[in-house]
């Protein structure tokens, strides 16, 4: 009809999948690189891993590779587990990743609600873990992961045991 524009059809927004995989960091193996200091944690290693009672806390992000604020942490988070694995916190504690998109049960079994999600696990394999909620700068995250592994050794003699029975999230440890 004279005087219409001729209707258009909407564009496809999505990739083409070999654009999407040959985009370097979207891709769950290639988030954290093998030889970063970030332990990538499987269906089959995270239990054993986190639950060992060998003395070694854990201090593990759940993420999703779409999600920006897990983009935006990667390299504060590459940067803190550098900076643990060079220190004596090294000893005591562990960094590591779940990606939720390859390994859902895990993350549905530790009750992630969103991503990122930085979470603390105790060396004592009874200790509740502890959610983090603090600066995102790597030294601040050093500095609190030093905290809850330096001068506090046992969780359960420092928290209050409504806390630990009810697994309340907390930024700081109580002192």
């Amino acid at each position: 009809m004279p005087g219409r524009a001729p209707l258009l059809r909407p564009r496809s927004t999505l990739l083409p999948l070999g654009l999407f995989l040959a985009l370097p960091g979207l891709c769950g193996a290639n988030f954290y690189p093998e030889d970063s200091d970030v332990a990538i944690l499987t269906q089959s290693s995270f239990n054993g891993t986190i639950s060992q009672g060998d003395g070694i806390a854990w201090f593990v992000e759940f993420y999703a590779d779409w999600c920006h604020g897990c983009n935006m942490l990667r390299p504060t988070w590459l940067s803190m587990a550098r900076i643990i694995a060079e220190s004596s916190v090294s000893k005591r504690c562990k960094v590591g990743a779940v990606s939720c998109e390859d390994f859902p049960m895990i993350c549905r079994s530790q009750r992630v609600s969103g991503y990122p999600e930085l979470v603390y696990y105790p060396s004592d394999p009874k200790a509740p873990p502890v959610t983090y909620h603090g600066s995102m700068f790597p030294g601040d995250i050093v500095d609190w992961v030093q905290s809850m592994v330096g001068p506090v050794s046992n969780l359960h003699s420092v928290l209050d045991a409504s806390q630990m029975t009810e697994n309340k999230e907390i930024s700081k440890p109580v002192e």
